[in-house]
């Protein structure tokens, strides 16, 4: 009889997934399990009953945002508060047909998902301070709204062997994962919009960032269209190089030197 593999409870704790990881394959008496490894020693752990753990390095601070992040969620949807997915726009874009001379400028959203969802009421305003607080908390932010929303791939390990099968697992809440997906949308179509606002004079746009051409006229479109959005956000230099690609094209970095927030407030002007 084939397992049907499930997620009933979740538990985050400050520990290195491999070191855990190794201890348990290793033990000859152990159930099936399920493994998933991320980035910088982060992964989860799904047991033969469904209690998943969630194991993030002890360096990594704000690990209770998981629990408020889900808490939050769980009453955006008890309150009533319904999810509309609109038009699915690219997390990138590049304008092929941009060809003008001028400098070029990189404006970033500031903490991207993290606003949009306390801009929306998902999050509220206490814990969207909270995770704020400090410049440690960003990986956990991110990785706390993702958990309530996005699917992975699990590795089934079956007596200490790592087996080809894979099981895909996503949270059972529908409504959760709407949240998350609402609010990658949401940030997706912010980035299009822009591109709309700036006619040819755009670049690219990458997720929170869009390039475009740099005249005073295209920084106000931006800064207006960001501001009604309730969107903090901060201006970059952008460098052009030469492409190794065949000498074709150009290579674009970005040299952060600038912060304007939809309060006005301007630290260096470009």
């Amino acid at each position: 009889m084939r397992k049907i593999w499930r997620v009933n409870e979740t538990r985050t704790i400050g520990l290195p997934f491999d070191i855990y990881f190794e201890r348990i394959k290793k033990n000859p008496y152990h159930r099936p399990f399920l493994y998933w490894i991320g980035s910088e020693g982060n992964g989860d752990i799904i047991d033969y009953y469904g209690r998943r753990t969630v194991y993030i390095k002890k360096q990594y601070k704000g690990i209770f945002l998981f629990k408020q992040v889900k808490n939050n969620f769980q009453k955006f949807i008890d309150e009533g508060n319904e999810i509309i997915l609109g038009t699915v726009h690219p997390s990138r874009k590049q304008n092929f047909r941009f060809n003008k001379p001028g400098k070029l400028v990189l404006t970033d959203i500031n903490h991207a998902y993290w606003r949009i969802a306390f801009v929306n009421g998902i999050i509220s305003k206490k814990l969207y301070e909270s995770g704020l607080a400090q410049e440690e908390y960003k990986l956990v932010r991110n990785m706390a709204m993702s958990t309530c929303g996005t699917e992975k791939k699990y590795k089934v390990v079956r007596k200490g062997v790592v087996t080809d099968n894979t099981v895909t697992i996503r949270s059972e809440n529908k409504q959760l994962r709407e949240i998350y997906t609402f609010i990658r949308y949401e940030c997706y179509r912010i980035m299009n919009d822009l591109t709309v606002a700036l006619g040819g004079d755009w670049v690219e746009y990458n997720t929170d960032g869009i390039k475009y051409l740099d005249t005073g006229k295209n920084r106000k479109i931006v800064e207006r269209f960001l501001k009604r959005e309730k969107m903090l956000f901060k201006h970059s230099k952008v460098i052009k190089k030469p492409s190794t690609c065949g000498g074709k094209g150009l290579l674009l970095t970005s040299k952060k030197v600038g912060l304007v927030t939809n309060q006005g407030k301007d630290s260096e002007n470009i």
